[in-house]
């Protein structure tokens, strides 16, 4: 296994837990109007723009952003993924799909160190090996094809997100360990590469 997928692997899971409460968080698991849930983002003032995220492989149904969270995260909620590709491994060597799922979707740099590394991050419900039903964060990587345009500016409205590695799993440890999780079997996984289309609306 390589060093960077090794990193992503453990720098990966670290986020991937650390987000999925907020994406739980997001689907109705507390009351009032917070807003990175309903819109806005953090900033206040002005309203932020719209983006579109559209993808045909993976297949994303084209969704609107409802918040720009904080700065450089776009948000869409109810967003459609065709997860087919990414079928994962039961701990116990069946294997299994998550199919068509509907959740909070996201599109972001990895980090301000690591601007150019785009991430795509999908959380949704799905069941676990006992047929449980429990969080699940689906977590790709890859190339922005233009770094210097995150968020798409009203100049230059569209970027498309290059991805070459995914992972995911569930949210919580107790989860884990009877779940339908996967990871990318290389960098770049001869699947790939997956595409994501970002648009800014007028």
């Amino acid at each position: 296994m390589s060093t960077r997928v090794i990193t992503q692997c453990l720098a990966g899971l670290c986020l991937l837990f650390a987000s999925a409460g907020v994406w739980a968080h997001c689907d109705g698991n507390h009351t009032g109007d917070h807003p990175h849930c309903t819109g806005g983002g953090t900033s206040g003032g002005d309203p932020d723009p719209v983006f579109t995220a559209e993808s045909l492989n993976p297949y994303i149904e084209p969704v609107d952003s409802y918040s720009l969270d904080p700065g450089d995260v776009i948000v869409y909620r109810e967003a459609t993924v065709d997860l087919s590709q990414f079928a994962g491994t039961w701990e116990s060597g069946g294997t299994c799909d998550h199919g068509i799922r509907t959740g909070t979707l996201s599109t972001r740099p990895k980090s301000s160190q690591l601007p150019d590394i785009a991430v795509l991050q999908f959380g949704f419900r799905s069941v676990l090996e006992s047929g449980k039903e429990a969080h699940h964060v689906l977590i790709m990587e890859g190339q922005f094809d233009e770094p210097n345009n995150w968020p798409p500016s009203a100049t230059d409205p569209e970027t498309t997100l290059t991805l070459d590695y995914w992972e995911y799993a569930a949210e919580n440890k107790k989860g884990q360990r009877e779940d339908c999780a996967g990871a990318s079997p290389s960098v770049p996984d001869p699947s790939g590469p997956w595409t994501v289309t970002v648009t800014r609306k007028p």
